[in-house]
């Protein structure tokens, strides 16, 4: 319903007037900056604003500002307003762009009439940077520098021995001229450069951060290219950008509005199969690395590698109107991936709701990206990868240490290089015979209808076969279709329906892409498409197997996969389970030859903003199609594209906002603040006028050893142990042994591999060096450090005699703690 509000007029607001709180610190600051406005004010009716770092000005204000305020202000204030006082005539590029956000949204909503208006003073102030800043200079009286634009510029620069930088002089009188070299030096690493990415980089660029002349560094890295949906709130972008990569533009732009800048871009992911890019080398030279990322895995995995180097890390984030900020500090704040709010958007969805119970366009999106485009297009070639590059024999070498999955993964390789077989589905929902060499176009286009088959109709005939809509679950008659299960309709394929359509051109280009078949402009045409399917033979009606077990729920589910664990292991079971490896050795053997040198496989890495590869065209219409069958309201492929990428998406207002207030983190940060009042994180939705600033969470400090041994280790979540030279397992337990009174059980590494566990007597690696077994477990050579995993147990002690080592047992539960993150610089 529209609201009428009533605003008072500028006269009368200055005198009463109505305030937004936005500091929790400080309940009573908004009253107090008011207070201290009007007292500026009225200086400034005199002439100028207070002349920089000028004392006696400072104290006029503060004079003013305490006869405003009608309590008594403590010598902590005073310190406060004296010091705004004296940098009054400073400028900040970041609390331009923090207040430009919020006036950008208010004329917004003036000419929208959508979302409250701001009632009706707003005072933001950051005075805790300024804490124990000495800038110890005389500067020139405003008079002065306003003169710097005139003719005279020359004379006064001489007149003040030319220490005035005119493009960072609004800062310099702030912080002081020193501070500039300061900022100049910084190595920055910018993740993202996007919406968030473009206010990073055009703040940077106004407030001087990694300069040639100071021998820093930005460096800039994001792997997508510009596209016409970015220009509204990507604003270093133009139209003649659309198909450029994001971050060489950016670069580009910088250097333009700032050519002292030494920026370099990249065009490579932060993740972990680019470690070899992003190494040790590369992440021990940052000094700051600032996050401006659209999604939450990537952001965790940026966090997780700031607090192993032990790296300052500035992360915001948008969504629509709401903003959050988060500077995340060395030994003084928690890091993202501490606060469990983080997982709130990577909620697990249940298995089974999933693959046969959706009621969400959410759960149609999961399934068509992980069921459908992820195994057919992805993990399937990936694994048939393995064999055509390290040859059959060695790729059955290594399937020997994983029996569980070896007949999964034989029937994987062989549906990708040589057939697809009747009986290869465990519900048998793919009841075709397709052979996979010599793939063509037109073969692609076919298994695209076979997979639509299977998929769309044979999936759901046999869900409804084992639970008919008519199905009750008591003797009250409640339907099992109820609730939100929602019984589905299957469908009938047609190729008047473009969604149907859509769905085969899509795989089939996709098929053609993994077998590198080169498609002309001609046979990808919707009409070639369709002359192809109806040249196909009629499919065969499909006869549901009635002895497939659908489970309602998980624990079903669970309960299932465990009683087929369970029957595997029998041994008839067992003779049966190596018969059926050994017939599919058997049909690998047979092609080796060609199998092993003419096939070239190119696995599909799911990428959402290449418009070229129809990885998104797939995954829309997969998710629809399925989505009308369970009568779920369909979206657009723009929103299918946020959902499945899990982008947060923004608005230039609220980025312009949230990019202001973690800039001004970053000042704090160069300034070598190190304490945590001093540092600020920030909530604020613009719609509702709801701002909210506060200290960010200490982490969480405990200690390691026991009391009786050495003195213990203060740790938290920063705290690294860094082992030096080429250890063997023995050292690393005589380490902790030693040191910490510590029994280490097991020493684990990247992705949970394990190098030593004494269950499983393992007393011949005990000789063995840590990077030997890195290198023979993961089959590469190992990083600068290599990240341990330790863990273990204290020892026992009966260290007074008396033979009772329960004595204190409740004081010695408090010494336990599990042992920090550890690394071994094994090539020392």
């Amino acid at each position: 319903m529209p609201v009428t509000i009533a605003h008072k007029c500028f006269s009368e607001s200055l005198k009463a007037p109505n305030l937004v709180q936005n500091d929790w610190t400080d309940l009573e600051r908004p009253k107090k900056l008011h207070a201290y406005l009007k007292a500026l004010l009225t200086f400034q009716k005199s002439g100028n604003l207070p002349d920089p770092n000028k004392r006696q000005d400072a104290e006029k204000v503060f004079e003013m500002t305490a006869l405003e305020y009608d309590q008594e202000l403590n010598e902590t204030d005073k310190n406060v307003y004296l010091q705004l006082a004296e940098t009054a005539s400073g400028q900040l590029c970041p609390m331009a762009s923090y207040f430009g956000g919020i006036v950008g949204q208010e004329v917004l909503k003036a000419c929208s009439h959508k979302f409250s208006p701001l009632n009706q003073w707003l005072h933001f102030a950051a005075p805790e940077i300024l804490q124990n800043i000495n800038r110890g200079e005389t500067f020139p009286p405003l008079s002065d520098i306003h003169a710097f634009g005139s003719a005279e510029i020359s004379q006064i620069q001489e007149r003040w021995n030319g220490v005035i930088n005119l493009r960072y002089l609004g800062q310099s009188l702030i912080f002081g001229t020193q501070f500039q070299a300061k900022l100049g030096a910084i190595k920055c690493f910018l993740v993202g450069a996007g919406a968030l990415g473009c206010e990073w980089i055009k703040i940077m660029s106004m407030i001087g951060i990694g300069t040639r002349t100071n021998s820093g560094r930005i460096t800039v890295t994001d792997m997508d290219a510009i596209e016409v949906s970015n220009l509204n709130r990507q604003f270093l972008f133009r139209e003649d950008h659309v198909g450029k990569m994001k971050s060489v533009v950016g670069a580009t732009v910088a250097t333009q509005m700032n050519s002292e800048l030494n920026i370099e871009a990249r065009q490579t992911k932060v993740a972990p199969e680019t470690e070899s890019t992003f190494d040790d080398e590369f992440w021990q030279a940052q000094d700051i690395v600032i996050n401006a990322l659209d999604n939450v895995p990537a952001r965790k995995y940026v966090d997780a590698k700031c607090v192993f180097y032990g790296l300052p890390l500035l992360e915001s984030g948008t969504l629509g109107t709401k903003g959050n900020t988060l500077p995340i500090i060395p030994s003084l704040t928690e890091s993202y991936g501490s606060d469990p709010v983080n997982d709130e958007n990577d909620a697990s969805i249940p298995a089974c709701t999933i693959h046969a119970y959706p009621n969400l366009i959410e759960h149609t999106l999961t399934w068509a990206r992980d069921t459908v485009f992820e195994k057919l297009f992805h993990l399937d070639p990936s694994e048939a990868v393995k064999l055509t590059k390290q040859g059959l024999e060695k790729y059955l070498n290594e399937l020997n240490y994983q029996p569980s999955s070896k007949l999964s993964k034989l029937r994987s390789v062989r549906g990708i290089l040589v057939q697809i077989l009747p009986t290869d589905h465990p519900e048998k929902l793919f009841p075709y015979l397709v052979k996979m060499e010599n793939m063509t176009w037109r073969k692609c286009v076919e298994l695209g209808r076979l997979r639509f088959e299977e998929l769309f109709v044979n999936n759901l005939i046999t869900l409804l076969n084992a639970h008919p809509p008519d199905k009750t679950v008591d003797e009250k008659g409640t339907l099992f279709w109820s609730g939100k299960r929602r019984a589905p309709e299957i469908p009938s394929f047609d190729v008047a329906d473009p969604t149907h359509i859509e769905f085969i051109q899509a795989a089939a280009k996709i098929y053609a892409n993994i077998y590198d078949i080169k498609i002309t402009p001609q046979n990808a045409t919707e009409d070639e498409i369709i002359n192809i399917l109806n040249e196909m033979k009629p499919l065969p009606s499909f006869v549901p197997d009635s002895e497939v077990f659908v489970p309602e729920n998980d624990q079903e589910a669970t309960k299932l996969s465990e009683e087929q664990k369970q029957e595997s292991e029998k041994k008839e079971n067992i003779h049966e389970f190596e018969k059926l490896v050994n017939d599919e050795i058997e049909q690998l053997q047979d092609t080796r030859e060609s199998i092993e040198n003419d096939v070239n496989i190119i696995p599909q890495e799911f990428d959402k903003d290449n418009n070229s590869n129809s990885h998104m065209d797939l995954i829309f219409a997969a998710a629809m199609i399925r989505a009308r069958s369970y009568g779920i309201p369909e979206i657009n492929k723009l929103q299918a594209k946020q959902i499945v990428g899990r982008i947060v998406p923004a608005i230039a207002t609220t980025t312009a906002m949230t990019v202001g207030a973690i800039a001004l983190e970053l000042y704090k940060v160069a300034l070598g603040h190190k304490d945590l009042e001093v540092y600020r994180s920030t909530n604020f939705n613009l719609a509702v006028n709801s701002y909210a600033s506060f200290e960010p969470t200490p982490c969480k400090n405990n200690s390691f050893g026991r009391t009786k041994a050495n003195p213990k280790l203060d740790v938290n979540l920063w705290t690294m142990l860094t082992l030096t030279g080429d250890l063997t397992v023995q050292d690393v337990i005589d380490y902790f042994q030693e040191n910490y009174e510590y029994e280490v059980t097991s020493i684990s590494t990247t992705g949970d591999v394990t190098l030593y566990n004494d269950l499983f007597d393992q007393d011949d690696r005990l000789g063995l060096k840590i990077a030997d077994l890195y290198k023979g477990s993961l089959k590469c050579t190992p990083p600068t450090y290599i990240p341990l995993t330790i863990d273990g147990d204290f020892e026992e002690s009966d260290e007074d005699g008396d033979g009772d080592e329960n004595e204190d047992e409740d004081e010695d539960e408090d010494e336990w703690f599990s042992v920090p993150p550890c690394r071994l610089l094994w090539n020392a």
